[in-house]
């Protein structure tokens, strides 16, 4: 099979959306992602290898991450070419077909925030608030957490986890990953179930609530030039942190000045609702190599 054939490519993208409705083609999906993989790139920048790609994932129940990032870049090239609505109408497709399913960058889910009793998530994060006080640290509701409490007044409903930003006194990365590890230890002795996400990374796994992960990640820096893993490397002022404010909705903590921190985080088109953005993880996480290698020599001691 000629894997450089734009042909070839039409056959995935076509006999994928047969199998999706019904047919039994005997496509084995995780195989033809493998073969796609191995296709050259002005193929793989077609809206048709994204299509094959994300059905065939689907149909897989495999990369959830990588079936949201192909369905981000179709979502602004059907945009750029003002055809927004065949884009609505691929979203409409798969939805029609995955009975309840969705997925995106955390995998397949049943369940998303508008499923669950927003005052019972809020009050699980009070409880990991007063934690955290206690240990002699203040948090904030950060990314996707923020971003719903700012713009939308509430919980992204297509949202499927919390994010809070704990202060750290640590003003250099060094320190800052020293510190961060000291307050999973201090967490886990206060008797709460927690854990570094995975290597290279500078967030830590707090206990879900109602089902729904929480993740803490670190706010530190010197006052003009502050960080927060992993969005915004010394682009932030301490006064866009502090003082806290409350929301009234949730009666979380929010930073001073949120919509800085949003437009940091998911730029300038932060007030418009994008169920399939995707974070531009390794360029971020490049920027903050001083901080996740100190923490991966940490983890190895």
């Amino acid at each position: 099979m000629d894997l450089t054939s734009q042909e070839t490519l039409l056959k995935f993208r076509d006999e994928a959306i047969r199998a999706f409705r019904g047919e039994d083609l005997n496509l084995q999906p995780r195989k033809r992602l493998q073969m796609m993989d191995k296709m050259p790139t002005e193929l793989r920048s077609l809206d048709e290898f994204r299509e094959a790609f994300v059905i065939n994932a689907v149909l897989g129940k495999c990369r959830p991450a990588a079936a949201n990032k192909q369905m981000s870049l179709l979502r602004a090239s059907r945009e750029k070419a003002q055809k927004l609505e065949d884009y609505e109408n691929f979203e409409a497709i798969l939805e029609s077909q995955m009975d309840g399913v969705t997925f995106g960058a955390h995998g397949y889910r049943t369940r998303q925030l508008e499923d669950a009793d927003a005052e019972t998530i809020y009050t699980g994060v009070h409880k990991i608030l007063q934690v955290l006080k206690k240990l002699g640290y203040d948090a904030f509701a950060n990314s996707g957490t923020l971003l719903g409490l700012v713009r939308d007044k509430g919980l992204i409903p297509y949202d499927d986890d919390i994010d809070l930003a704990v202060i750290l006194s640590a003003r250099r990365d060094e320190d800052a990953a020293e510190e961060f590890k000291v307050l999973l230890g201090c967490l886990l002795a206060e008797g709460l179930d927690c854990y570094f996400v995975e290597s290279k990374n500078a967030i830590i796994k707090l206990p879900n609530i109602d089902g729904f992960e929480v993740d803490l990640f670190p706010a530190y820096g010197a006052h003009r030039r502050y960080n927060i893993f992993p969005y915004s490397r010394k682009q932030l002022v301490f006064a866009d942190i502090w003082p806290l404010t409350t929301c009234p909705v949730s009666k979380l903590p929010l930073p001073a000045r949120p919509e800085v921190l949003l437009r940091e985080n998911y730029g300038d088109t932060w007030e418009i609702p994008n169920p399939r953005y995707t974070f531009p993880w390794v360029t971020q996480k490049a920027k903050f190599s001083t901080l996740l290698k100190e923490l991966a020599e940490e983890e190895e001691y």
